[in-house]
């Protein structure tokens, strides 16, 4: 159906009065005959769609009197795809951020955050034009190299006595912004910084080894293959003792929060954490460290904290300062390489790694501002909703009901990204304090300074909580964010013909309900629960969501279905 078409239609007349003098058809009966009273019938373009759909979705030929479900609901599974939604709203929205680029590429604007961003969309359609990089790509990075130390595979006036480790990391963090350092990583999620190995060390190939030949050779480096090849296999059995360490100790594959940060860093004095966390800050704010105490977690605690030689501390004192050195520039060499590598269109890729700066622009520009209302308002009654199922409880302790009430009370709710991002100069202000961008900066350097960006604004917003973290791009689906206390609802799940105000509020509940339901549910999950102060309260909840799930099978039963009710705990 023509949607511009309706739209033109019906721009001036949203209902149609019903009557026996104004019959329509109704698609499963003959047409209305006899005489009723007027009502309104919603004819807005989104409506006629929605009513289309919801027809579509039946097995007509099934009578209702028989199966009512396979009547209505039949088909649905043949026009429903839910796993290719993330998929096509997101390319619907990179289409967007390439389309507002390409006509805006020469028009001014205020707003950092979009200077930088068209510069790297533009840069990016020139570097996939290209076979392979040419000699000032290379000599970027050997120029970046250079700003760490001296890399001893290619440079042979390196002197173990003279290296020093922490100075190298320092330059790492310091001056490129990086925060993988191939003998460990300092990374980032949405509530934590994290201490772990690096995962970069183990997922390289051919591709690296032929880029590294390439540098070599264009950057007019003069090696020698013996060598080389001696100190790529030092590098290799550095790489495989740390897996062996990984391996070897704390067998629990999960994070550990590790509370107290000095001690960390007591058991760690070469790994330098303090002044590499203090680098990603700025230098009118107070030192990251002392405010990050909590929000620090290590992932094989046991690699950071103990002695011996399962520890990365004793690993490090027994490996030669040359194979330290290498296995550093290599990593700076890796993410050179990261930095421009295009697998997707120009679009996906400014829009994955600028991810805050790409929704700012779809939703000034695109998006229905409507729909972020509605999609609060909607949230907002279902935790209203929620909470009272708390306050009613009859078999709840009182104090089970205050902490779980007060939880949910705290809760916020972003519909894409927080409202303050959009305001020009919010997002642009950790942008202006955080990047120092040139016109003149080349595809790779401009990246390697968004890179690192992203690395600090997410620390910053870690430490300070006035902006919002984690994923925001809208491949990903709504979930709860329990450190910021925020119920995130992505555009994907608003952005669409079926949530709009001209439709009845039951229509935009059958199709976000389920999901704000069932991010809802962290409220009184099983790790929830489980830190519940009252036995009692703990053994009922298990009781009736083991009765829950054996409800669940036997409606399957009756309904002719296979329903799992484990499964479907699992997944909730």
């Amino acid at each position: 159906m023509n949607n511009k078409w309706m739209k033109t239609k019906f721009a001036n007349t949203e209902y149609t009065t019903i009557s026996a003098t104004n019959p329509i058809t109704n698609p499963i009966t003959n047409p209305i005959t006899t005489t009723s009273p007027s009502k309104k019938v919603c004819k807005t373009p989104e409506c006629i769609a929605l009513s289309h759909q919801l027809f579509s979705f039946g097995n007509k030929s099934v009578d209702p009197c028989v199966n009512f479900y396979e009547h209505a609901c039949g088909r649905f599974s043949e026009h429903v795809k839910f796993d290719s939604v993330p998929v096509w709203k997101t390319e619907i929205v990179h289409e967007a951020i390439a389309d507002y680029v390409h006509r805006n590429k020469i028009a001014k604007t205020n707003s950092t955050s979009e200077t930088i961003l068209k510069q790297m969309f533009l840069l990016c359609e020139k570097e996939k034009i290209k076979k392979e990089q040419d000699i000032s790509f290379y000599r970027e990075v050997l120029a970046d190299i250079k700003k760490v130390g001296i890399w001893p595979m290619i440079d042979p006036s390196f002197d173990e006595s003279a290296f020093n480790l922490t100075q190298y990391l320092e330059n790492m963090s310091g001056k490129l912004g990086l925060y993988s350092f191939g003998i460990y990583s300092l990374e980032p999620d949405y509530s934590n910084l994290n201490l772990r190995w690096d995962d970069r060390v183990w997922y390289w190939g051919e591709h690296d080894l032929e880029e590294f030949q390439k540098f070599a050779r264009d950057a007019n480096i003069q090696t020698d293959q013996k060598t080389i090849d001696n100190d790529w296999a030092e590098y290799y059995r550095l790489r495989d003792r740390l897996n062996a360490i990984i391996s070897a100790t704390n067998s629990d594959y999960g994070w550990d929060y590790h509370s107290d940060f000095e001690d960390l860093y007591s058991k760690n004095p070469l790994l330098n954490l303090e002044s590499l966390i203090n680098s990603y800050n700025s230098l009118d704010r107070p030192k990251y460290t002392k405010l990050l105490n909590h929000h620090f977690v290590t992932w094989r605690r046991d690699m950071f904290v103990t002695s011996g030689n399962v520890s990365l501390h004793q690993l490090i004192l027994d490996t030669s300062p040359r194979t330290l050195a290498n296995m550093l520039m290599f990593r700076v060499f890796q993410n050179a390489l990261d930095a421009v590598t295009i697998s997707d269109s120009c679009a996906t890729f400014v829009a994955t790694r600028m991810a805050r700066a790409s929704l700012r622009i779809y939703i000034l520009n695109y998006f229905k501002k409507e729909n972020r209302k509605l999609g609060a308002e909607l949230a907002n009654k279902m935790i209203q909703a929620y909470m009272k199922m708390f306050e009613s409880s009859t078999w709840l302790h009182e104090s089970t009901k205050t902490s779980s009430i007060k939880d949910i009370n705290q809760t916020q709710i972003v519909v894409g990204l927080p409202e303050e991002l959009e305001e020009s100069g919010d997002l642009d202000q950790v942008y202006d304090e955080f990047i120092d961008v040139s016109p003149s900066d080349s595809f790779y350097v401009l990246n390697r300074k968004v890179m690192s960006f992203n690395v600090k604004a997410h620390i910053h917003d870690l430490v300070v909580k006035s902006y919002f973290s984690g994923p925001t791009s809208v491949e990903f689906s709504a979930y709860y964010s329990r450190w910021f206390h925020l119920l995130v609802l992505p555009l994907r799940h608003l952005d669409s013909l079926f949530f709009d105000a001209s439709l009845p509020e039951v229509a935009r509940i059958a199709f976000v309900g389920d999901t704000i339901g069932h991010i809802l549910r962290a409220f009184s999950n099983y790790n929830k629960v489980n830190g519940w102060k009252e036995e009692e309260d703990r053994v009922e909840f298990r009781k009736r969501v083991k009765c829950w799930t054996q409800q669940y099978v036997d409606y399957g039963v009756s309904s002719g279905r296979t329903l799992d009710g484990e499964t479907t705990m699992d997944g909730s």
